[in-house]
This record gives structure tokens, C-alpha cells and sequence, in this order.
């Protein structure tokens, strides 16, 4: 026991604004910047208290704007939060300087808030610290990427692939990774991630090619197992050579030569019949020689053919595993833009001349310059799908400025 315990127990009534915003977010799984704009709308700035918590533990509530009423710790945080964080579902702790988030609420005064009733969330300290906990563990993830060399050629294998090399068998997932020349730890550790297919799309192309052969029956494969043997012979028919694995297939063995001896004084009589047969029988060698290679050759086209669909497959298997991935839809691109347009000042409401071209005309003059050309009405478009940003959205975003001005409206109507 201390004697500080009443007072921390105290403490623990209040919430940091950054574990609130987080809070919704884990419950909703909707973004921040959204979570931002729903609390706008809602006057939820009009109705709260924002506190201050010194190193001491005292509590101190901070007064409301005398100008609009709002609390204007509330009402800043909020913005930031819809400027400063796009597309993400967490707050890290890390933007507390930027969002100005040094602050707390009464837990007690949240549960009496309509819009923070209808969420339905737990309003305690140990449910926003179990919170808090998930987001530090997500930007831990953040900052150790998913990094790896890839293999530009099988003429250097790396330590990998010679490891792979000693196998006496290998599995499905093991032969993928020796051709893509990663560990196949790192399969079992990143095949939930996201960016799994887009950085290991090599090793998904190999292993789709390996169980494609395996149910054409172009390759043994028993109780789960490649012999090295039957690999080895099966990537060199197809064209993977690995130095140090497979390469040896290319030293054809010799045919042994049949030691015929003949007596000195022996001789030799041949008739036309002998030679016409002789002769004939060369002729019917060459045309099996010539068939052989026909239908080499058709079946390296086919090869060809069922290496381009693999990739083909490919490809469709990274689009669907990335359907639900936001940054595929227009409404990502249509808010970077804006994020980018507002960051770089650009502004296109001022009248132009001959001496100030247009904003449009500015960037089709940059991009022609650039060998970037781009028509006039493209740009235009763009620019207009900046200008209606806001409105795109599901949940349309309202500034408090805006608010106040079309409550000015309507008191002069």
C-alpha cells in the first residue's frame, strides 16, 4: 500500500484523448479520420471537458472557449486528427507533439454524451491501456518491415539454397524456397501479412508451378516428398539450371562403344542389297531424330504457355488478396491529392492572366515540360475531384468554421 494510492485510483477516472480516439477504432475498426469527422458532427468539442494531469497527479479542468463555447483542446485534436492521419485505424503515440493530444476526459462525462453512448464502448482505464498495448505492437510492426534480397539469377546461389542443395527430399513449400532462395521460416512468419503476395510473389509463382507438375503427373512426387534426384531432373527439363544442384545434367553421360575386334586378314563383302538396307535405315533414323525434335520443340512451347498462365494466376490471386486493401480505390487517391495540395499551398481561386497562368494551365505546362504530357481537360478533372474531396467521403467532413457558418446562414434567413 502507498500513501498515493487513493490518488492514483482517482487518476484512474480519466482517459487520455489519444486512447478515446483508439478506443473507437478498435471498436468500430473504422479510420481515424472518420472517427474525427462522426465526433464533429455531433458537437461532441460542444459538450465535453478536456483536463490537465500534472506530474503529481492533480487534475485540473480546462476552460471553455468564450468565443464559440466549444472546448478548444477538443476541437484542434480533432482536426489534426482528419489532416495529420489518412487511412489508418490507430494513433500512435508518437504523433502525440503533432496532434497536440496532451489531455484528458472524464470518463464519468463521456458516458453522459449521446454520440459516445451510441458506440457502446467500456470506458475504463484497463480497457484503453489493452488498447493502447495493440497500437505499440502494431508500430513495432511498423518499424520492422518485411525485408529480402531477391534471387536475379541461379548462377550465385546463396546460403539458402545451398542448405536446400543437401536434402535428400524436399516438400512442396522447401522447393519453392530453394528456387526463390529464402528460408522457409520466413513463409511460416509473414503469410498473414498484407504485403505477403507482392514480396514473396516469386516464391507463390514457384510453388503454383510445382503443384501444376505435380497433378500432370510431370514429376514424382511420394507422401509428400520430392526426391533431390527427381527434382534436380525435372527443373533442368524445364529450363532451371542451379549451379551446384542441377548443373551437372548438362556433361551428357557417354554411350559405352562395343569393342567389336576384327581379324587383320578378315574381309569384308558388300552387296547392293546390304548397302540399300543400310542406307534405308539411316534415312529412317534421321526421320525419328527430326520427329524427337518437333516434338521438343512443341513441348517447350507448351512449357512456355503454362508458365505465362501461372503467372497469369499469378497475378489474379495478388489482385483478390488485396480487394479489401484500401489503397486500390479512387477515394485514397482523390485524398492524397488533396492531402498533397493543401500541404504544397496550391490555390486556384485567384483570377489569372497572361502573367498568372492558371493552376490547371501551371500543371500542364509542368508536365509537358517533363515529358509528361497530359491533356488540358485531364488535368481540369482532377483538379475538380480535389475541390469535391469532402464531399466523396461516406461521412461528409464539417469543420467547425463551416459550422458556424451555416448557422450564421440560417439565423439570417
Amino acid at each position: 500500500m502507498s500513501i498515493l494510492d487513493e490518488y492514483v485510483f482517482e487518476r484512474m477516472d480519466y482517459i487520455p484523448a489519444i486512447g478515446l480516439i483508439n478506443l473507437i477504432a478498435d471498436n468500430k475498426d473504422d479510420y481515424i479520420d472518420n472517427i474525427a469527422s462522426y465526433l464533429v458532427l455531433n458537437n461532441f468539442d460542444k459538450q465535453v471537458s478536456s483536463y490537465l494531469i500534472d506530474k503529481h497527479g492533480r487534475v485540473t479542468q480546462v476552460e471553455r472557449s468564450q468565443e464559440n463555447g466549444c472546448d478548444t483542446n477538443t476541437s484542434c485534436f480533432l482536426d489534426r486528427c482528419h489532416s495529420e492521419i489518412i487511412l489508418s485505424k490507430s494513433v500512435s503515440n508518437k504523433l502525440i507533439d503533432t496532434l497536440k493530444g496532451y489531455f484528458y476526459y472524464s470518463c464519468k462525462e463521456l458516458e453522459s454524451i449521446d454520440c459516445i453512448k451510441k458506440l457502446g464502448l467500456k470506458l475504463n482505464f484497463l480497457e484503453v491501456s489493452r488498447v493502447n498495448d495493440k497500437v505499440k505492437q502494431y508500430d513495432e510492426n511498423e518499424i520492422n518491415l518485411i525485408y529480402r534480397n531477391t534471387v536475379d539469377n541461379f548462377h550465385n546461389p546463396n546460403a539458402y539454397q545451398l542448405n536446400y542443395f543437401r536434402l535428400k527430399k524436399l516438400d512442396i513449400k522447401v522447393a519453392a524456397c530453394l528456387l526463390a532462395g529464402i528460408d522457409d521460416q520466413m513463409i511460416d512468419k509473414y503469410q498473414s501479412d498484407l504485403r505477403f503476395s507482392e514480396i514473396f510473389k516469386d516464391y507463390i509463382s514457384y510453388k503454383l508451378m510445382l503443384e501444376a507438375a505435380i497433378k500432370n503427373n510431370d514429376v514424382s512426387f511420394k507422401e509428400g516428398f520430392f526426391t533431390s534426384d527427381d527434382l534436380q531432373k525435372y527443373l533442368f527439363d524445364i529450363g532451371y539450371v542451379l549451379k551446384g544442384f542441377n548443373d551437372w545434367l548438362r556433361i551428357q553421360p557417354a554411350k559405352p562403344l562395343i569393342d567389336v575386334k576384327h581379324d587383320k586378314c578378315q574381309s569384308f563383302d558388300v552387296n547392293n542389297e546390304e548397302l540399300v538396307r543400310l542406307t534405308q535405315k539411316a534415312a529412317d533414323d534421321q526421320a525419328t531424330i527430326d520427329k524427337i525434335t518437333i516434338e521438343k520443340d512443341e513441348i517447350q512451347s507448351e512449357l512456355i504457355e503454362v508458365k505465362a498462365q501461372l503467372e497469369k494466376t499469378l497475378q489474379l490471386q495478388a489482385i483478390d488478396d488485396l480487394k479489401d486493401v484500401p489503397h486500390q480505390s479512387y477515394r485514397t487517391v482523390d485524398r492524397i491529392m488533396y492531402a498533397m495540395a493543401k500541404l504544397s499551398k496550391l490555390d486556384n481561386t485567384e483570377p489569372y492572366s497572361q502573367n498568372n497562368p492558371s493552376l490547371n494551365a501551371s500543371i500542364t505546362t509542368i508536365l509537358q515540360n517533363d515529358g509528361l504530357t497530359l491533356e488540358y481537360q485531364a488535368v481540369g478533372k482532377w483538379l475538380t475531384r480535389i475541390n469535391n474531396v469532402k464531399s466523396l467521403t461516406n461521412n461528409p467532413i464539417i469543420t467547425p468554421e463551416k459550422l458556424k457558418a451555416t448557422e450564421d446562414l440560417k439565423s439570417n434567413i
